[in-house]
């Protein structure tokens, strides 16, 4: 039975279909009828509109108190008390006419820095905003404070620079050494054969170009900007791990299995649709890439555990780069 292999070429969009044709039309069946005006939110009877241009109020009667109805219904004119507007006391007249006056200025008695109002003399409050970032750097500053990092500090081996404060440390073979070395003087690319699964599965990983280093660490730089804007910052672990998983979809070369075998080009050789400024090409082809390489939260792990040893390994060999016993071992 052959193996089914893929290669991931291109993630461009198909283009639009155009739109069918719309029918031709005479000049009599293009006149539309006039669209009727908003109606008010407030609703009053014609009886009331009467009452009000009385005292000098007609037109647009959204200005008017949202209860404006029910005023002029308690003062006797209106639905169940219906009475001639003229035959009203001119006290009572003067307190409907003293109620439209004074509607504007009952909007303002409240705090006005707490209210905004729209349209029917309705006020709503105003949208706070809690600014947490003075908090959040704070909390930060402390975790960062001496007496808190104090013993937690990275230490460097003094011969070749690798950080011995790692827990897991990379085992480095012969054949690491030559192979790395073998890449580095012919301008090529390192790579690396994983093994998970008992062998079932096997993932080949490549260094990356400069190129598609500085893409990563750009998009890393637009995306923390993006959310400074948006108010939605994470802490630093989270720019690192995405940081890592930019670095992860461009990295992986192979993935291969007993059923089948997914090939992934550098990713400046997948064609893709052009992405919106100042975002890169990785940001644009991160999502089907994850689709494709890491269609199953299993596989995700498993790859990204397994990168990051790809990554550790490269780290440390490009420290040992001016140890003395670096060509013995490889000798």
């Amino acid at each position: 039975m052959d193996k089914q292999v893929k290669k991931l070429t291109s993630f461009k969009k198909l283009p639009p279909v155009s739109p069918p044709s719309k029918p031709e039309t005479t000049a009599a069946s293009q006149t539309v009828a006039p669209a009727e005006k908003m109606s008010s939110k407030v609703s009053l009877t014609e009886f009331e509109k009467q009452a009000l241009s009385k005292l000098g109020v007609e037109g647009d009667v959204t200005v008017l108190p949202a209860n404006i109805a029910e005023k002029i219904e308690s003062v006797g004119v209106g639905l169940g008390n219906t009475i001639n507007f003229d035959d009203l006391p001119e006290d009572k007249k003067k307190e409907i006419a003293e109620f439209i006056k004074q509607a504007p200025d009952n909007s303002t008695k409240k705090d006005p820095k707490q209210f905004e109002t729209v349209a029917g003399g309705v006020n709503i409050p105003k949208t706070v905003i809690i600014d947490d970032l003075a908090e959040m750097a704070q909390a930060e500053s402390v975790q960062k404070s001496p007496e808190t990092t104090k013993g937690s500090e990275s230490k460097q081996c003094p011969h070749c620079g690798w950080d011995t404060s790692k827990k897991e440390v990379v085992e480095i073979t012969d054949d690491d050494k030559f192979d790395f070395v073998q890449s580095v003087l012919g301008g090529q690319r390192f790579k690396k054969v994983y093994h998970l699964f008992g062998g079932k599965l096997r993932i080949v990983f490549r260094t990356l170009t400069t190129v598609e280093s500085d893409m990563a660490y750009k998009q890393i730089i637009i995306d923390a900007q993006k959310d400074i804007n948006t108010r939605v910052i994470g802490d630093t672990s989270f720019y690192w791990k995405t940081l890592m998983a930019y670095r992860a979809v461009m990295a992986v070369e192979k993935v291969e299995s007993d059923l089948n075998m997914l090939e992934v080009p550098p990713i400046a050789e997948i064609d893709a649709d052009p992405v919106e400024p100042p975002n890169t090409k990785v940001y644009g082809l991160f999502e089907n890439l994850v689709e494709q390489i890491m269609p199953n939260e299993a596989m995700r792990n498993a790859i990204a555990h397994t990168y990051s040893e790809f990554n550790d390994l490269c780290e440390k060999l490009q420290s040992m780069a001016e140890s003395k016993d670096f060509w013995n071992a490889i000798k």
